[in-house]
């Protein structure tokens, strides 16, 4: 059971700005939003930040939303690999691809700028902290400092709704959690 109650949509008037774009992002209210939504300013803060982090930038979509499955899963958040893995698949990535992220240093189906970007992320969502010089060499190979920037807003925002996530226990919308059941039993 979740620590602290996520608002209902009628407790959320002043706030339809936030909550339509993460709606049509997502699909669904997002409970961890509805749970910030109790300190509006804290919500419009992070929502500032995701929306910066996960647009349209100097990566792709798919390979943000790859970096951020890697860095939940790292970090140990069920219910954050859970939405990483759902919302990857509604930005186009495969289900392929996705049930094989976690072979991304061996799978033919990841290039090597995807894997060094990947195994970047899973050493710095760790604690302690695992990220290396060595991982930086390698993703400076493939990425820019604007991309790396992207890279790592990613893995912190992440690390963000990690924390959040796993200490209040937000509860798993019905929308993620169906497609979880039916692709990735072992996150329900």
């Amino acid at each position: 059971m979740a620590r602290l109650t996520p608002l209902r949509p009628d407790q959320l008037s002043g706030l339809e700005d936030v909550f339509s774009v993460t709606q049509q992002r997502s699909g669904y209210v997002l409970n961890s939003y509805a749970t910030v939504a109790h300190n509006p300013k804290v919500l419009r803060g992070v929502n500032a930040m995701s929306q910066a982090i996960m647009s349209p930038g100097a990566i792709d979509i798919e390979l943000k939303r790859l970096v951020g499955y890697v860095s939940g899963n790292a970090a140990g958040c069920r219910f954050c690999q859970g939405h990483r893995v759902h919302g990857a698949k509604r930005a186009g990535v495969a289900i392929e691809k996705l049930k094989a992220a976690f072979e991304y240093e061996t799978n033919p189906m990841f290039s090597p700028a995807e894997r060094a970007a990947m195994r970047l992320a899973q050493h710095a969502s760790v604690q302690p902290n695992a990220a290396t010089d060595a991982d930086f060499d390698d993703v400076k190979k493939y990425f820019t400092t604007e991309q790396i920037i992207e890279i790592m807003g990613v893995v912190a925002l992440f690390g963000f709704w990690n924390r959040w996530n796993d200490t209040i226990k937000t509860e798993m919308e019905s929308s993620p959690q169906a497609f979880l059941k039916k692709y990735f039993p072992e996150l329900v």
